[in-house]
């Protein structure tokens, strides 16, 4: 119960609105998985951008380093040996070096810390290479007579020079690729969270995605797809005649409620053709039956015989006016007793019946007296609980009386078939007052000419005896 009344204001929105309702959140589940998988994405490829940009740093470092080695090389075998190519390799370490100090300083140009460590470097090796170059002019300019006496201090002092100055150059380039390294690994540990975060989220995402569309198919099946079959089947069932089932969801604001009410409407239809149909055949057979009559009682007894077990009535009794001598008799009747009795004529005004021809209106009891008329049968008998007299008029007259009494009113279609067999009782009644004076007019016209035959014979005898 809890359930349906929460699903209740689904059942008012239109159908498209429901589809609506079911696509959007996947949609919007489906775009929320896009943005973040592309947000992981533009991550791994500025993790990967900034990889390669360490690497750089590190390859830089590498050739700052291989320079700085390059340097004391030359200087420590020039400080060995005082060859020329010693010398030249002192300087082309020098130039790399620099050359590899200024493309270091553009990489970490976005590092403050590794940008103060190429200052220090810069200031390091600058010192340094100056001062190894100073040592090895002095050797390079030292007497012949002083050469080798010289030369071993000069040698001692730039060796001593360059391990200090080598160690803290050394130092340096390790710490900042060291610290490349270490921005490297916080970078990779960081993608790789990222990717295990949008696994877990693309997971989650696809486990609501398929339990949201689950609940879709399930309200689908309970809300549009069951009513809609159930529907059919209905609707088969009346186009088959039967109208006996109860149609629902009539106050449904959605299609499923559009269709309902259609089919309540094709329903009554249904109904009412088959109670047109009812009373059409009714009428032909009962108007078929009357016109077979040829005397007042046959009439009336045709009548009541009819009508009664139609309208579900115990007791049926018809009455025709005799207008000559303004009265009614009994002519019909249908369920009575023997011990009832009835009335066989009344006079104008004496009792509902003779009141009924008085006023030519209608009169109907929902209260009977204990003392009326009872339905008998086999199994027992019972009071009625309403009577119905009605006036069969022609042309403003009165030319019978029918009087019904049942348990229930007389209602739906076996009302409309008395209405219209009104008029239809009067015609033919009508027809057979002229059948029956005509009759009446030909069997007296028979007699005279009979008597008329044998008055003219005794005038024939007469004459005979005279002569």
């Amino acid at each position: 119960m809890r359930t349906r009344s929460q699903n209740r204001w689904l059942t008012r929105l239109p159908g498209q609105k429901k589809i609506l309702l079911a696509v959007v959140p996947l949609l919007g589940l489906f775009l929320l998985t896009s943005v973040v998988t592309l947000g992981a994405l533009q991550r791994q490829e500025v993790t990967r951008s900034w990889a390669k940009h360490t690497y750089e740093v590190r390859l830089a470092i590498a050739d700052t380093q291989q320079a700085s080695q390059a340097m004391a090389i030359g200087a420590r075998g020039y400080a060995l040996s005082a060859t020329p190519a010693d010398m030249t390799t002192f300087k082309t370490g020098r130039s790399q070096f620099g050359e590899n100090l200024a493309r270091l300083r553009g990489l970490v140009a976005d590092n403050p810390l590794q940008q103060g460590r190429v200052d220090q470097l810069q200031t390091l090796g600058t010192s340094w290479a100056n001062g190894l170059n100073q040592t090895m002019d002095a050797m390079a300019a030292t007497a012949p007579a002083d050469a080798d006496a010289n030369r071993h201090r000069l040698a001692a002092e730039l060796l001593a020079s360059h391990a200090a100055q080598a160690s803290t150059v050394a130092s340096l380039l390790g710490r900042m690729s060291d610290t490349e390294q270490n921005l490297l690994e916080q970078r990779h540990h960081g993608l790789v969270g990222a990717l295990d975060k949008l696994r877990i989220f693309t997971l989650l995402a696809a486990l609501a995605g398929v339990l949201f569309g689950f609940y879709v198919i399930r309200l689908t099946n309970r809300l549009i797809i069951l009513p809609v079959l159930q529907i059919t089947r209905q609707m088969n069932r009346v186009a088959s005649g039967d109208t006996s089932m109860t149609v629902t969801r009539l106050s449904r604001a959605d299609e499923i409620g559009e269709l309902s009410r259609a089919l309540q409407v094709f329903k009554q239809m249904v109904i009412a053709t088959t109670d047109q149909d009812w009373v059409k055949s009714h009428l032909a057979t009962i108007a078929q039956d009357l016109q077979k009559a040829t005397t007042y009682r046959e009439f009336g007894q045709s009548l009541t015989s009819h009508l009664a077990p139609l309208l579900k009535t115990g007791v049926a009794m018809y009455y025709t006016h005799d207008a000559r001598h303004e009265r009614l008799e009994l002519r019909g009747a249908y369920g009575l007793h023997a011990s009832s009795d009835p009335i066989q004529t009344y006079a104008s005004g004496d009792g509902l019946v003779g009141q009924c021809l008085q006023e030519r209106a209608l009169i109907v009891l929902d209260q009977v007296p204990a003392t009326y008329v009872r339905v008998h049968s086999a199994s027992g008998e019972a009071l009625p609980s309403h009577v119905m007299i009605q006036p069969i008029l022609y042309r403003g007259q009165v030319t019978g009386v029918l009087e019904l009494a049942g348990f229930e009113p007389i209602t739906g279609s076996p009302m409309e078939l008395l209405t219209e067999l009104l008029p239809l009782i009067t015609l033919t009644q009508e027809n057979l007052s002229r059948a029956i004076n005509t009759q009446a007019l030909l069997e007296r016209s028979q007699q005279q000419a009979y008597d008329l035959r044998a008055s003219q014979l005794l005038m024939r005898q007469q004459k005979e005896v005279l002569r």
